[in-house]
């Protein structure tokens, strides 16, 4: 028995240790995807290696002037910042609103950041998105973000409060477009983790989840197909300026031109959860 007890306390400070050697608390040691994503750099790190076509995060990469932030860099190997030349429309920065972490928020009428006709210029029939941010749900509507063509006629947009509703994702084409829709966001005073899976080839085309929980799904077989170029990004408002524009905060956007498995979605989610610890 004495050397039962013996061998388990050698055990426990042995995995102590190794976890000690490779900077990486003891509770996180075994965690998926194997980065601590409380601490930026391995945070960063974790995100990049699933390879987004856009990432940003609102404590790298912002700069700013005396209206607000003019300049919101792109973290992944795209490079497709989003900025704002009008001083009136930069959002502004709001120190710690979320784990001691800054965001970017908008003014709800005109504020956003864009990338117009340099983004990725390629069709896409696979999207993910993971967005965190704080914004209500009211019937006014409030767009996160819109990836498209530069017009507001053809894209992905996720958005919150869509006549009523929760988290939407819309896939829009021409005049056409399907909306999935979740009518529980849950506590919308409170900071949310949203995401959303765009797969025209697949069944469910469309699905969405606010902090891993299950919203909503729009069938494979009558998703709209994105087949124009989509080589814009916005934040905060679509790309045509129409409106829709968010308010509140937004502390990271993350978009990838894959519909990522339950697996990679599960360990994006937990890595942007570390960070900014919503739940």
């Amino acid at each position: 028995m004495k050397t039962s007890v013996v061998c388990l306390v050698l055990l426990l400070v042995a995995s102590l240790g190794i976890a000690q050697q490779y900077n990486v608390p003891f509770k996180h040691a075994a965690a998926a995807g194997g980065n601590d994503c409380s601490v930026e750099s391995e945070y960063l790190d974790e995100i990049l290696s699933y390879s987004p076509v856009f990432f940003v995060d609102a404590e790298v990469g912002v700069t700013t002037d005396v209206d607000g932030v003019n300049l919101w860099e792109d973290q992944s190997t795209t490079g497709a910042d989003v900025a704002q030349a009008t001083g009136s429309k930069e959002p502004d920065v709001t120190s710690a609103v979320q784990n001691g972490l800054d965001g970017i928020d908008g003014d709800y009428t005109d504020d956003s950041l864009t990338n117009i006709n340099g983004f990725v210029d390629a069709s896409a029939d696979e999207i993910t998105v993971f967005a965190v941010g704080l914004t209500d749900g009211d019937s006014s509507g409030h767009l996160i973000m819109q990836w498209g063509d530069g017009a507001g006629n053809t894209g992905l947009n996720m958005e919150v409060g869509d006549y009523g509703f929760g988290l939407t994702c819309t896939a829009h084409q021409g005049g056409g477009s399907d909306r999935c829709r979740g009518t529980d966001m849950g506590d919308e005073t409170a900071p949310h983790i949203f995401e959303c899976v765009y797969d025209a080839d697949a069944d469910p085309g469309i699905a969405t989840w606010v902090d891993g929980t299950a919203k909503d799904t729009v069938a494979g077989a009558s998703v709209t197909t994105l087949d124009e170029t989509l080589d814009s990004i916005s934040l905060f408002e679509d790309n045509d300026g129409g409106g829709w524009a968010m308010d509140d905060w937004l502390g990271a956007v993350v978009v990838f031109d894959d519909a990522l498995d339950a697996t990679d979605r599960g360990v994006i989610r937990e890595c942007l959860n570390d960070r900014w610890a919503i739940y």
